[in-house]
């Protein structure tokens, strides 16, 4: 590595300008956004499978509701994003829980959050209207 690579690399963003601030912020952002895509096409699959399953049919009339479980590197703005997209559905976004004898994890290392999305049947209704192709 060059000395320039070294330092950048090793140098702290707030020291190294704006302009690696900015960066940083885009190549989060973009980042997010396909976390964002991935989690949309988890959802696509997953209402394809329901739609497709008798036994997910039938559990959704049972119990009302039907949810899917995805996981992503946690975010304030993805949090906010994921909340826009299940909300024009009408589905519900809810954090999953640890497990009770999880290890604790620091508090400084970026973690995986798992979020549930309970779809009802008018959520369903709605995600198919306005992606036909899980049809």
């Amino acid at each position: 590595l060059s000395q320039a690579e070294t330092r950048s690399l090793f140098t702290p963003l707030i020291e190294q300008g704006s302009k690696a601030l900015k960066e940083e912020q885009k190549r989060q952002a973009e980042g997010q956004d396909e976390l964002l895509k991935g989690v949309l096409n988890t959802l696509l699959k997953w209402v394809q499978d329901c739609l497709a399953k008798e036994e997910k049919r039938e559990k959704l009339l049972e119990k009302g509701m039907l949810k899917c479980r995805v996981q992503a590197k946690w975010s304030e703005r993805l949090h906010e994003k994921l909340k826009q997209l299940t909300g024009r559905y009408g589905a519900r976004l809810a954090a999953d829980g640890e497990k009770e004898n999880a290890t604790k994890h620091p508090d400084w290392l970026p973690r995986n959050e798992k979020w549930l999305v309970g779809f009802d049947a008018a959520a369903l209704e709605s995600f198919v209207a306005a992606h036909p192709e899980v049809l």
